[in-house]
């Protein structure tokens, strides 16, 4: 049974995200995961589940067994084209109904880092605080550990293995990273691969 976690960290299956869970597992804090199963147009849900799915056992077998606690949810946006934003609104939501059932969390990390940051960062981050503050009904502290830090400075500082469990492309081609996305430029450049 794990440990009850004061911070809930939104586990996308992507680098950002399994870093600052990463960091978690080495300094030997407990976390509440949550995954959301996005079923959209850019069809990455099926990738993204299985690299969370590897992601937890990776670190269960490295440190961090007994440390996280994993919930998941679905959400299919059919035929409507949501993506970018509205799936920040939706971890919102999920992370405020979590919020909601659970009193021990008290922040909730989001995996930005400093390659995505800009000038709507402050927008965003206060409208994913306004809607999860307002489902889960009360106050909760919104937490970037790797803003500060480029792709390639996450990469460097991962274990390789770990980085190689992770999926970052937003638009697969037949279940292959594109390699022309903005997240996918941003990895092959870190890791010096040529598309």
């Amino acid at each position: 049974m794990s440990a009850p976690a004061d911070t809930l960290l939104m586990l996308s299956g992507g680098i950002d995200s399994a870093f600052c869970l990463w960091q978690r597992v080495q300094a030997g804090l407990p976390t509440r995961t949550h995954h959301v199963h996005f079923q959209n147009s850019d069809n990455r849900a099926d990738a993204e589940a299985a690299a969370v799915a590897d992601i937890l056992e990776w670190l269960a077998r490295n440190g961090g067994h007994g440390l996280i606690t994993h919930t998941a949810s679905r959400l299919d946006h059919g035929d409507l084209a949501l993506h970018g934003l509205w799936d920040g609104f939706m971890l919102a939501f999920w992370a405020g109904a979590i919020l909601h059932a659970d009193p021990f969390i008290a922040s909730v990390i989001v995996g930005v880092q400093a390659d995505d940051a800009g000038p709507r960062d402050d927008v965003r981050d206060q409208l994913f605080w306004r809607i999860a503050a307002n489902v889960g009904r009360r106050q909760f502290w919104l937490s970037h550990p790797a803003r500060s830090l480029t792709k390639r400075d996450i990469i460097a500082a991962m274990p390789p293995e770990l980085v190689d469990l992770c999926w970052s492309c937003r638009r697969p081609q037949d279940g292959h990273p594109c390699h022309s996305c903005h997240t996918c430029r941003l990895v092959d450049a870190a890791r010096g691969v040529r598309p």
